[in-house]
């Protein structure tokens, strides 16, 4: 695939996987994909027929409720039966569809060839830095799963045109949780020009700095409460909505415990001010203290020390839960 950016992840000694990014990327793989077999999550069918009506394809229900063991069953029958003309599988889809098939393929067929496609912008920054594939169970997040990981991740932002407004808008924050994780020149870039950068160029780059950080074990702002948040909301959120509001509690965190100045906190707060949806979304947030409670004692948080500078820290669930009370009272969401 030339003419795109590359990006290799060594997911084990032996194991290792390259990213495609770029405008184009999508249908260079279908060019060079001919024996295989597609699942398409139900949103990015309906957006894109053209593409998929010569392809042969099953569609597949995306949403974290969906991301279960009774999809998974659905879907194996299918799977072994395509497995005996088909030796290579496309997951196309957000990371919810990825999930489901990457369960799906590895645990009935798990020989054939895995290929997966991020179609929304949260996915696509996010990433596959892992060597598991998860399904929810019992409405909690992330409970279930089985080892595997892709032979190729192909990531084309040409797909983010058709997405949901409210799910793109917070996939822009979650590029920008990245960026003041990790980054502080790509923090202050994409400050100044929000929504307005090359999506090839700013997803590269936030994978590049993913690949190292998760490795060593620093998460991006925001994305060790977002499963909290999920499991308070019933999982009826999607993904980076309720990425929004955590990213939000653990920059209020970060300034609580002193580890962040004022003067980059209320930096960083303004930028967030910035993503509000075209209508109020409905989530209570004493649930998510009530999920903490659940949790145990302890709760490992990723905190920011500066822009571009990320840590993480243990703290006692209790005093976690008395921290966002607290920001509440102040009125802690910026989006809602």
């Amino acid at each position: 695939m030339k003419g795109f950016k590359k990006l290799e992840y060594q997911v084990a000694r032996e194991t290792s996987f390259e990213y495609n990014i770029g405008e184009g990327a999508f249908l260079e793989l279908i060019r060079k994909s001919a024996d295989a077999f597609f699942f398409v999550d139900s949103e990015v069918r309906m957006n894109h027929k053209r593409t998929f009506n010569s392809l042969p394809h099953h569609v597949v229900a995306g949403g974290e409720i969906e991301k279960s063991v009774g999809t998974a069953l659905e879907l194996y029958p299918i799977a072994i039966e395509i497995s005996r003309k088909s030796n290579t599988f496309i997951a196309v889809g957000g990371g919810t569809v990825i999930d489901i098939v990457g369960y799906v393929v590895n645990t009935v067929t798990p020989r054939k060839k895995l290929i997966i496609a991020p179609t929304t912008l949260a996915s696509m920054v996010q990433g596959f830095f892992s060597d598991r594939f998860y399904l929810n169970y019992d409405w909690k997040k992330d409970q279930v799963s089985v080892p595997g990981s892709p032979a190729l991740v192909v990531v084309d932002p040409l797909f983010v045109e058709t997405e949901s407004s409210p799910n793109r808008t917070f996939g822009w924050l979650i590029a920008l949780c990245n960026a003041v994780s990790y980054d502080s020149n790509l923090f202050d870039y994409l400050s100044k020009n929000l929504f307005k950068v090359d999506l090839t160029d700013l997803i590269w780059s936030i994978l590049k700095h993913r690949a190292k950080n998760i490795e060593k074990g620093f998460p991006a702002i925001g994305e060790t409460l977002a499963n909290y948040v999920l499991e308070a909301s019933g999982l009826r959120l999607s993904y980076p909505v309720a990425y929004a509001f955590a990213a939000i509690m653990e920059l209020e965190f970060s300034l609580k415990t002193g580890f962040l100045s004022m003067k980059d906190y209320l930096r960083v707060r303004e930028i967030m001010s910035k993503f509000r949806p075209e209508r109020r979304i409905a989530i209570d947030f004493s649930h998510v203290i009530e999920r903490l409670a659940e949790k145990g004692s302890e709760v490992r948080l990723s905190v920011l020390q500066g822009i571009g500078k990320i840590t993480t820290m243990v703290i006692e669930s209790s005093l976690l839960r008395q921290y966002m009370r607290n920001a509440l009272e102040r009125g802690l969401s910026l989006i809602g």
